[in-house]
């Protein structure tokens, strides 16, 4: 079969959904023809390449484009010039924002557009086209090409995040409400355009509530990341050697914000540990902070490369996990502590917090409410973790057991069952 996936950013500057459609394209490609398109991250970068046995296209619109010139300038150039250009940078992200807010809907019009004229170059015939949403364009693009010109092709969308309910893509609470309808609306489209549709277990509420009818043919699952990492054997754990804790990925003020793991990791002072930071977002001022209150104890190393955020992790004694504040966003980052098998401490808000429905079936965390009148409880709580993960491991068999529609091998198997199901108005009774 020929198998196209959509998707936004990929190889080598993989997004978290870029991450998943990756492990799927390597499924599926033991067998069949894949073509990934994706989004173009850097000028430098080819419009078509080969990886691994798949084609990967890249697209580009003038706003990406013109981004992609601006990052590359701001990245080469220093003093005055560099900060023209990152001037220049801030006033397109006002304008891309403008933009959104002020269109009929919260779609990149020529971003679809280009997906969809990237569908039409493929010259060999297409089974499935498997869009991978955020971006929602991807899906809207597959819906169009199969609507209007290839009704033969099987639609299968893949939904990871919230399109209606998403307030960082609409950019303020007021857009969401007012343009809810008509994204409800090109939900509804994608939906009777779908042979099926695949979607994290997080959208089973939105899509009970607004499309009840249509419910058949959705299919649940979760993210495909869970994969065995760490195969290398770690070396001895001594009782008297600094645990070393590490957190890897982004810090948001009044997002996701490490003020609570500081105030735990002040009170439980009998824990022998160094708090490794690996971090992108606008956070770094509030962790130097902190750094400087326990030097050598508390690290900030910033923004790192892919390969040493993985090297971090696989180093680590215990990882920590920090949950979005309205605890609605699956956060991806804990498939890939699971996958290297590490104890996982995971600060969350709220009760309903969705990446607790995987940490509590894992043996090997620790999930502590972010509630200042629980700092002393919450600090003991640390404290016995710390001092009982010496004893503390799982294999991967167990982890494969636990977490079975985690695994790429599952979706891909998931998309090939239903790629070769006859679609109704084909049986013959």
């Amino acid at each position: 079969m020929h198998i196209v996936l959509i998707v936004g950013s990929y190889y080598p500057y993989y997004s978290a959904v870029g991450r998943c459609a990756g492990n799927i394209a390597q499924e599926l490609e033991k067998n069949n023809k894949v073509t990934v398109i994706c989004l173009k991250n850097n000028e430098l970068q080819l419009s078509y390449e080969k990886l691994s046995k798949h084609d990967i296209i890249r697209v580009d619109t003038k706003d990406i484009s013109m981004r992609n010139r601006l990052k590359m300038n701001i990245k080469a150039r220093k003093g005055i010039i560099k900060k023209f250009y990152r001037a220049a940078d801030n006033l397109y992200k006002i304008r891309s924002a403008l933009k959104t807010i002020l269109s009929y809907t919260s779609v990149n019009n020529q971003l679809r557009d280009a997906y969809i004229h990237a569908i039409e170059k493929i010259s060999s015939p297409i089974d499935v086209i498997v869009p991978f949403s955020l971006p929602f364009e991807s899906v809207l693009a597959a819906s169009k090409y199969i609507e209007n010109i290839d009704r033969e092709v099987k639609l299968i969308p893949f939904l990871f995040d919230q399109f209606v309910n998403s307030q960082t893509l609409h950019r303020s609470e007021i857009n969401k409400k007012f343009k809810k309808s008509r994204h409800l609306k090109l939900e509804k489209e994608m939906l009777n355009l779908s042979f099926n549709v695949l979607a994290m277990h997080s959208l089973k509420k939105h899509f009970e509530l607004h499309f009840p009818g249509n419910l058949g043919k959705i299919k649940f699952v979760e993210h495909p990341l869970i994969l065995d990492k760490n195969k290398k054997s770690e070396g001895e754990k001594y009782p008297n050697k600094p645990l070393i804790i590490s957190y890897v990925g982004g810090l948001y003020k009044r997002y996701v914000t490490p003020e609570y793991l500081f105030k735990i990791f002040k009170s439980a002072n009998n824990v022998n540990s160094i708090l490794n930071f690996y971090i992108i977002g606008n956070c770094n001022e509030m962790v130097n902070k902190y750094s400087g209150y326990f030097p050598g104890k508390i690290v900030n190393h910033g923004s790192v490369d892919k390969e040493t955020a993985d090297q971090a992790i696989s180093e680590s004694d215990i990882l920590v996990s920090i949950a979005e504040k309205e605890g609605i966003q699956m956060s991806s980052k804990i498939f890939d502590y699971i996958s290297n098998k590490k104890p996982i401490i995971h600060l969350y808000t709220v009760q309903n917090d969705v990446n607790l429905k995987i940490l509590n079936k894992y043996p090997l965390s620790l999930c502590l409410q972010q509630d200042n009148s629980k700092i002393k409880e919450n600090s003991i709580k640390y404290e016995e973790f710390c001092e009982k993960i010496f004893d503390l491991s799982i294999s991967f068999e167990e982890i494969k057991e636990l977490f079975t529609d985690a695994l790429p091998s599952y979706s891909a198997e998931l998309i090939l069952s239903l790629a070769t199901t006859i679609h109704p108005s084909k049986r013959v009774n």
